[in-house]
């Protein structure tokens, strides 16, 4: 926790400076959230999340700065719970907006990752890295990471449409300092390496979306996203390449003077991954040898996909009790279909569905501050899986709170 408030100081230090100096606009935005799960076999985890952002805005410049805590807890059914309270990774975003003064709107950004958080766990830590449907946080920390950005804006008339180009490259971290074994999901068989020196791809992204005013209070909107994959490297060799993933969407959202309501569905589907292939008999090579008779194999497009497709739909209400209050309902679905390998293969991966639903209460309490309860339940449902281990058919239930507050000078 010294840590964490070490860097909350410093951050507002570098933003307090900016502001004395130059008229600036300065905003600051903490909260706390707190996730709860449980499953049917008597799992159960927990996450309290402690992030603060800091943001200061000179005419088209801004500099925004987040940081954060967390505390995880994994109570295993037979095994001693694990906890953890570690500092995250501190993102840190430049940007420049050009509006106005050409036949498109621009926005230029270059963010960056600072690793001030925890990668190197320890092995019977991993678990801690929680389902991202069941906890906020599933990741403590990675390498130093840049990532240039360029987004493009225009409007004309009931029309507006952006397009923006990204690029992240990934440093190399050590994903853990202990022996990890991989089982069949890539090589067919247990595997043991150290995953020391681990250098993830680099990632390319664009998106692109298109909104239409139907009616002055009926809008509607459709947009899509590309990513593509570099290939990850354990001890300079080629490890495994993510398949590119493709998100498309579209939302329509009404709003009234006491009330708003927006409805949303987006798909995300994955192409097949490249993995290594299943390295033959090693039962001649000696065990603390494998990894590097593994590392040799090179990859290549796995046969069939072991990406299921994404559903989500969302459905939000915000209703205006009066000027400084208001209220909000949330309802999502979420639906992944089973990968392509069939039942009972090392890669099979089963359904899963969620459901959701959340309440929440925002309030002006002072010209510069604004405050937010939020609330939110689920229920979600996994079939049987083999990948990475195997995991009987699952139900799950759990909850969320958070409290937001976001400040202005």
């Amino acid at each position: 926790m010294k840590t964490f408030l070490k860097w909350v100081i410093f951050s507002f230090h570098i933003l307090l400076g900016l502001e004395a100096s130059f008229a600036v606009e300065f905003e600051a935005q903490t909260w706390v959230r707190s996730d709860w799960w449980k499953d049917d076999v008597n799992r159960q985890g927990q996450q309290v999340y402690i992030p603060i952002c800091a943001e200061a805005r000179f005419q088209n410049l801004s500099l925004r700065i987040l940081t954060g805590e967390a505390y995880t807890r994994l109570d295993p059914r037979r095994n001693p719970n694990r906890s953890l309270a570690t500092l995250l990774d501190t993102k840190v975003n430049f940007s420049y907006e050009i509006i106005e003064k050409l036949p498109v709107d621009l926005l230029v950004g270059l963010d960056f990752n600072l690793p001030t958080g925890k990668s190197n766990l320890k092995l019977k830590d991993r678990g801690l890295l929680m389902d991202p449907d069941l906890v906020s946080i599933n990741k403590f920390g990675e390498g130093f990471n840049v990532n240039p950005n360029l987004s493009i804006a225009k409007d004309w008339g009931r029309f507006a449409a952006g397009v923006g180009l990204g690029y992240v490259w990934r440093g190399e971290y050590d994903f853990t300092t202990q022996v990890l074994e991989i089982n069949d999901f890539l090589f067919g068989r247990i595997i043991k390496f150290y995953a020391r020196d681990y250098d993830p791809g680099e990632i390319f992204n664009i998106n692109a979306e298109l909104r239409y005013d139907v009616l002055p209070r009926f809008q509607g909107r459709l947009y899509s996203q590309y990513v593509w994959y570099g290939r990850d490297r354990l001890k300079k060799k080629d490890f495994y390449q993510e398949g590119d993933l493709w998100m498309v969407g579209m939302g329509l959202q009404y709003s009234q003077e006491e009330w708003e309501v927006e409805i949303t569905l987006r798909g995300l589907l994955r192409g097949k991954s490249k993995v290594k292939q299943d390295p033959g008999d090693v039962s001649l090579i000696p065990p603390d040898r494998w990894y590097l008779y593994g590392l040799r194999q090179p990859i290549r497009t796995e046969p069939k996909n072991s990406h299921g497709d994404e559903w989500v739909a969302d459905l939000s209400i915000r209703y205006f009790l009066d000027e400084k209050t208001a209220l909000k309902s949330f309802l999502q679905g979420l639906y992944v279909t089973k990968n392509d390998y069939p039942f009972g293969s090392p890669r099979f991966l089963g359904r899963r569905e969620k459901g959701s639903l959340g309440l929440g209460l925002s309030r002006v309490l002072h010209p510069s501050l604004q405050g937010e309860l939020i609330g939110r339940a689920f229920l979600m449902h996994d079939e049987e899986r083999f990948m990475p281990e195997f995991q009987s058919e699952r139900n799950y239930r759990g909850y969320s709170v958070g409290l937001y507050l976001t400040g202005k000078f």
